[in-house]
């Protein structure tokens, strides 16, 4: 997977240029952070790398040499369009104690530390990470000649199968069975060559590939029950947060405004930034009501 060819537009990426030209990865940043979709990219670049993203921490070489085998410092910057700062809000506070707790030396940037104290957060949810543990199973790479059962994982091929010492007309049905959609297993559908072997191997492969598909049909409810109730509950977390938007005035159009910050209330003036031309750059009330926006 490349960082420069794969679309990244609407997910949560971390990205280390260690072998890369930091510029090109900056501007290729840029680019990602155009879509409207929820986007972050957190960066850890050289120091003297320039951009126009959130600086949030500054790492001296010292304290990362062991890991990056570098001497040079090193900026933690955070890429992200306000859409993704609103869908999934920002600790500022927690991301400071970790940092702070994982490198005692890091050094916040007082203004970005001054542009998150200065705004009021949503007080909905952030969308689950996919780390719970059936999402680990389906991404496992574990020792074995089957991976189609594991959608996330990377696929056994034929060179795997070659060192297994199996006979070719088994490799070659195994190379199929690893290519079978994980979408069909949903409904138990099983891979015909699977179904080939199991009936040469077991005298009562009926009961066996019932059992089968029974186990994948119902595995692959319990991963879809799990994810609705996951999304249900970041959506009833999301309305709970909402205002009753103000009616537009005639001729008013919606803000071009690209920074990060621009759906989050700005309740005092800490950064001390220039007024731009959006209204979004102003001082708002803040009142008691939970809000997403002004």
């Amino acid at each position: 997977m490349s960082f420069f060819n794969t679309d990244l537009s609407g997910q949560n990426t971390f990205a280390f240029p260690r072998y890369l030209n930091p510029t090109e990865c900056v501007s290729r940043a840029v680019d990602i952070l155009n879509s409207s979709a929820p986007t972050r990219i957190l960066l850890l670049l050289p120091a003297t790398t320039e951009h126009k993203f959130l600086a949030i921490a500054q790492l001296k070489g010292s304290s990362l040499s062991k890991a990056l085998c570098a001497s040079e410092n090193y900026t933690l910057a955070l890429a992200i369009n306000k859409e993704s700062m609103h869908r999934d809000p920002v600790n500022w506070a927690a991301v400071v104690e970790r940092l702070q707790e994982w490198c005692p030396e890091v050094d916040i940037p007082k203004s970005t530390d001054s542009l998150f104290r200065e705004r009021v957060a949503p007080t909905h949810l952030p969308r689950s990470l996919p780390l719970n543990g059936l999402t680990r199973q389906l991404r496992a790479d574990i020792p074995g000649v089957f991976s189609f059962h594991r959608p996330h994982a990377h696929a056994v091929d034929a060179k795997q199968l070659r060192r297994a010492n199996l006979p070719p007309i088994v490799s070659s049905a195994l190379i199929k069975i690893n290519r079978h959609k994980f979408s069909l297993l949903a409904l138990g559908i099983l891979p015909n060559e699977l179904r080939k072997l199991v009936r040469k191997e077991n005298a009562d492969s009926e009961a066996c590939l019932d059992h089968l598909r029974k186990i994948f049909f119902w595995g692959s409810y319990r991963i879809w029950k799990t994810r609705k109730a996951l999304v249900t509950s970041y959506w009833e977390s999301l309305e709970a947060s909402k205002v009753k938007p103000k009616r537009k005035r005639r001729g008013q159009c919606e803000s071009g405004c690209k920074s990060s910050f621009h759906f989050l209330v700005k309740s005092v003036d800490l950064s001390k930034q220039r007024l731009t031309l959006s209204m979004f750059s102003h001082h708002s009330t803040v009142d008691s009501t939970p809000t997403s926006g002004h």
